[in-house]
């Protein structure tokens, strides 16, 4: 078991908005949909001026709406963009976790569920609680015998399947999807997920 703060580093780069510079800005669609320019705006026009920058290749999250799949890695054309505090950075510590494993691993049901318990409050003003998120426990097979690139690709769009299965409460096709994943890791001789154990690592 690994915690969520083992993988991620939150990053805190804070800026000061000047009135004559131009910025990109940060949204983040849900359900899984991506991280995409909002638009560029003038600091004149921008009311709060304290504000953190980010770097392509992190990780970053919704903290009102990462419970519904806001979250995921910021892309290159958005290298030096801006956000609010409603926003986490991470750096994701390659050291315990390949990244092409780390960006599937996002699309499974058991990240998803560490959003959903995150978030604390009032039903309609949940926000991603930051200490128990990072403490929250995950279940990532060793670093060493992560499966390669390609076998990842192959699956990510059956992981993305399962997840939304999961979030829509159907869980008998959430666990066929799960049973297929394992069946065909298991078949590439990778030995550290069975049939069964897929579900224990992603379920």
């Amino acid at each position: 078991m690994k915690r969520i703060c083992d993988i991620l580093t939150r990053n805190k780069t804070p800026i000061a908005v000047l009135d004559d510079t131009t910025y990109k800005q940060v949204t983040i669609r849900t359900n899984y949909k991506g991280v995409v320019l909002r638009g560029t705006q003038n600091g004149l026009t921008i009311g709060t001026k304290n504000q953190f920058v980010v770097s392509a290749g992190q990780f970053i999250l919704s903290r009102i709406d990462a419970r519904n799949g806001a979250f995921g890695i910021i892309p290159e054309e958005l290298e030096g963009a801006i956000v609010t505090n409603d926003f986490l950075a991470f750096d994701i510590n390659e050291d315990e976790v390949e990244r092409d494993f780390f960006n599937v691993f996002l699309q499974s049901p058991v990240f998803l569920e560490a959003c959903i318990k995150a978030s604390k409050g009032n039903t309609n003003r949940k926000r991603v609680d930051e200490t128990f998120f990072l403490n929250y426990e995950v279940n990532l097979p060793p670093l060493s015998v992560i499966p390669t690139r390609l076998v990842l690709w192959g699956y990510t769009s059956i992981c993305n399947r399962l997840s939304i299965h999961f979030m829509m409460g159907r869980f008998r096709w959430a666990m066929v999807l799960g049973l297929v994943v394992g069946v065909g890791l298991a078949t590439t001789g990778l030995t550290w997920t069975t049939p069964t154990s897929i579900s224990r690592f992603w379920m």
